[in-house]
């Protein structure tokens, strides 16, 4: 029940896109005994960006641990569109032009805090150094396996480079890797007292394990979660209809409308969380998550649930595969005065990806992803009622390119306290 005294992970994403369209035509044909043409032009552009942070604090030597979390998203959408129509008659013409212009702006902040048993330790330097040894025996500098000692200091040395190691050299890595020489030279079990050159290269060279975070161990425990949720919804329409007769008297019809809609939401929700992470070997990891809660504020039968699991595999040197699974589940039911509402929404998805590190930050990505929901959603009151659902699957292929800026995805803080040889 080891672990590292805190842990905290920072993220951070965003998200751009846009798109313009448009489309002119002279139909031959004919509409309502008229001939016409018509055109439309539209263009949207839509930005997202998000920022979380959690962290788990064990301030005791037993497995109890605190948890909090915190995070914010925010998203905007912006669409404009305008068509025209004109018909023409043997005596009148006809012209019909609309405009729209569409502005969404949403936001979303949340917090956590709860406590629970169980303790989860980043690992992802003792994986290190049993890749480091293995290189070590397979080059055949090893007489015996490092002792246990050598692998705790090996693992300290390896955290301090991750962590303020660069901060005090220069040109670090050379430093780096002499200490990693003096450590093993002072074990009985290297044969000679210094490496050769290729030996020395070898164990420089990248681990691709460390591309995704090595973790092992469990917590699970209550959670008291608050959130808000705020929409800003504005439109503009405007429809414009001129006639043109032949005895010169031109009607000229102009309409608009313009709403102005705001939706904000509270939510304190009661709940449980589970998270479960297990290294296997050297080349699988798989991490399981699951969540579910009770919103208290003014709603009645209604809980929100999610579980993922998704597990990585290093297939050889420079590739790696990813499955990921996740699923949730959303009843929400509320009770005024005025009509009764009740909502259930479902989701389930599953991707994979097969990456290729073309070099040690540049990887070139295929994946694959399939999803599916279904919502129902009633109200009712005293005079009417309305019932909808529908169901949605989609699959998505896709192949890119990925840079990664940070070797890690998960930083801990602390010092690995013990190196088991069967971890």
């Amino acid at each position: 029940m080891d672990s590292d005294p805190w842990r905290s992970l920072l993220t951070f994403g965003g998200d751009a896109s846009g798109y313009r369209r448009g489309e002119n035509m002279t139909v031959n044909s004919y509409y309502d005994g008229l001939p016409y043409e018509s055109g439309s032009k539209s263009k949207s552009l839509s930005e997202a960006f998000g920022a979380g942070w959690s962290g788990w604090f064990y301030p005791w030597s037993a497995p109890l641990g605190l948890t909090g979390s915190a995070g914010g998203n925010t998203a905007y959408n912006q669409n404009w569109g305008s068509s025209f129509r004109k018909e023409y008659g043997d005596s009148t013409r006809h012209e019909y032009r609309y405009e729209t212009e569409t502005w969404r702006y949403s936001y979303s902040v949340d917090a956590g805090v709860g406590v629970g048993y169980g303790r989860i330790r980043d690992v992802t330097t003792v994986f290190d150094i049993h890749v480091l040894e293995k290189r070590l025996q397979d080059e055949g500098v090893l007489s015996a396996p490092l002792s246990e000692s050598t692998r705790k200091r090996l693992a300290e040395l390896y955290f301090r480079r991750k962590t303020d190691f660069g901060f005090v050299h220069q040109r670090p890595d050379r430093f780096f890797w002499r200490e990693v020489e003096t450590i093993l030279r002072e074990d009985s079990a290297l044969k000679s007292d210094a490496l050769d050159g290729y030996s020395g290269y070898r164990i420089a060279e990248p681990i691709d394990g460390t591309r995704f975070s090595r973790q092992r161990g469990f917590f699970i425990g209550p959670v008291v979660s608050a959130s808000h949720f705020n929409n800003i919804y504005n439109s503009t329409y405007k429809y414009h209809n001129v006639t043109y007769p032949d005895s010169g008297d031109v009607s000229d019809t102009l309409w608009s409308r313009y709403q102005h809609q705001v939706h904000q939401s509270d939510r304190v929700e009661l709940g449980g969380s589970a998270e479960y992470h297990l290294p296997v070997g050297d080349r699988w990891q798989v991490d399981a998550t699951a969540n579910l809660s009770k919103p208290l504020n003014n709603l009645e039968e209604s809980f929100i649930e999610s579980t993922s699991l998704m597990a990585q595999y290093i297939i050889a040197d420079r590739w790696q595969a990813i499955v990921r699974f996740q699923q949730n589940r959303e009843i929400i039911e509320s009770k005024s005065s005025d009509y009764r509402t009740r909502t259930d929404q479902w989701g389930v998805s599953l991707d994979g990806t097969l990456r290729y590190f073309v070099e040690d930050h540049l990887s070139l990505d295929l994946s694959v992803d399939h999803l599916q929901s279904k919502n129902r959603h009633y109200r009712r009151n005293n005079d009417y009622e309305d019932y909808y659902r529908n169901f949605n699957r989609q699959t998505y292929v896709s192949l890119g390119l990925t840079y990664l800026f940070a070797g890690a995805y998960m930083q801990s803080l602390g010092t690995p306290k013990s190196i088991p040889r069967d971890r």
